[in-house]
């Protein structure tokens, strides 16, 4: 049984190995390879996914799809990197080791690359760090907030020594060269990558966690990739969701800078996951059957968990969850199985509902503990209606929800009496007690993750 679901391992030249492409992504991952092959000029992609979408398990399996199609691949976890101060010094590295393990033999296009990334991260880089980082924003500033801007630029300038200021004046037209020969010299790896992989396949660059990064440190990669390493032979592959590092911008500039617009400059083009047909199962669906592949099922045709799997599925298809979230409630479901059994009380539905509303909707879960929830506040949220599973399934969560929770059980309601036959032999005396006996037990145990 998976407590807590595994992450699947990739092995670096793995590539799509169907028992572990579980979204069947593989012929997204050969239109990107087509792509990256085909474009001549120096490119930067966007993975645009929310977290925990599955973007890192399948960029490690392109990144093997590339190195088996003879690319040159660098995989780059920004977010294992962020604890340094500049990205040059990190993304540098990463090229240096590819170039060390393709190329074992010395190399003089080697020592020239280290040589000036050397010369451009002691002369140039310093005085970047410090005060042109506001300046890149300025072409994308409006009137409304120039003066903001110009404000923080001259206060970063301020901050600089004037003997700082006047070496760099000083130094301006050398360091131009050493942008320069960075930029040739690191145009001849390029050229010798290809050469070590027989091929004439551009470097790709996979720069996954970028969303997940400080925000300084995401904004100085996106800014190195762009001045630094933008030159043909080299395309770049950034995962993120837009939305975090557009917040990353209005953490580091303000408010009220323009962040879509602000990052626009650093990429030229945003690519998505492609729909799955209707035809196929959900990725909910297939994420939840890999992870229940363990679950214990008292039943003898696999009717229980097949149960939980649908009610999740419906539930996390009609709230938009993502997999991590998905992942969250079905942790929580798993570690209430481990304290039910065939003699306890299980009832499907309320319990999958209830690990729901305990991981997304915690004000709701605790009006629940405490009877005070109202079926209409649950169908207000859960909107049973709306599920994608058959009539059955949906009356079956209605009249369960209605049992727990409603005052009273007369009138029309009279044959939700039939639920109270299951009650005793579970020792159970009151319809009202199911809800808070099912959270005492979830709340035995609190993951990390809650508090």
């Amino acid at each position: 049984m998976k407590l807590f679901p595994p992450e699947i391992e990739v092995g670096e030249d793995e590539g799509f190995e169907p028992s572990k492409d579980i979204f069947k992504r593989k012929e997204y991952g050969e239109y990107l390879a087509r792509l990256f092959s085909v474009v001549e000029d120096p490119m930067v992609v966007v993975l645009d996914e929310p977290w925990g979408s599955g973007k890192t398990t399948f960029v490690k399996m392109l990144a093997g799809h590339l190195r088996n199609e003879s690319f040159p691949v660098i995989y780059y976890d920004a977010f294992a990197n962020d604890y340094n101060d500049d990205a040059f010094i990190s993304i540098t590295g990463e090229v240096m080791s590819l170039a060390d393990k393709l190329k074992t033999e010395l190399d003089s296009r080697k020592e020239r690359f280290l040589d000036a990334a050397t010369s451009l991260a002691k002369k140039v880089l310093p005085i970047l760090g410090k005060a042109a980082v506001k300046a890149a924003t300025c072409n994308i500033i409006t009137d409304k907030n120039f003066e903001d801007v110009s404000k923080a630029m001259s206060d970063s300038f301020a901050n600089l020594a004037e003997t700082e200021l006047r070496s760099f004046i000083a130094q301006y037209g050398k360091n131009k060269e050493l942008v320069s020969e960075f930029k040739n010299s690191l145009t001849s790896l390029a050229m010798m990558l290809r050469e070590s992989k027989a091929s004439e396949k551009p470097l790709v660059f996979i720069i996954d966690e970028l969303d997940r990064c400080k925000p300084p440190f995401a904004l100085s990669l996106l800014e190195r990739i762009k001045h630094f390493y933008s030159i043909k032979g080299i395309h770049f592959l950034l995962v993120a969701d837009m939305r975090q590092l557009e917040n990353s911008v209005m953490y580091s500039y303000g408010s009220s800078i323009d962040s879509k617009r602000y990052l626009q400059k650093f990429y030229n083009l945003v690519e998505r996951f492609p729909s799955k047909d209707e035809r196929r199962q959900s990725d909910v669906r297939t994420f939840l059957t890999n992870v229940y592949e363990g679950l214990p099922d008292d039943s003898q045709d696999g009717e229980y968990k097949n149960q939980i799997i649908e009610t999740l599925e419906a539930i996390s298809l009609q709230k938009g969850f993502t997999l991590r979230t998905v992942e969250k409630i079905s942790s929580h479901v798993a570690l209430l199985l481990l304290k039910t059994n065939h003699n306890t009380l299980r009832i499907s539905t309320i319990m999958t509902c209830l690990c729901a509303l305990k991981v997304e909707q915690p004000s709701l879960y605790e009006r629940a503990q405490k009877k005070l929830i109202s079926f209409e506040e649950l169908d207000d949220y859960f909107k049973f209606n709306l599920w994608r599973t058959d009539e059955h399934s949906i009356k079956f969560a209605v009249d369960w929800w209605k049992f727990c929770v409603l005052p009273s059980l007369e009138g029309d309601n009279e044959e939700l009496n039939d639920f109270s036959k299951h009650l005793h032999r579970y020792g159970i005396r009151n319809r009202k007690d199911i809800i808070p006996v099912l959270c005492r037990l979830l709340d035995g145990t609190k993951f990390v993750s809650d508090k």
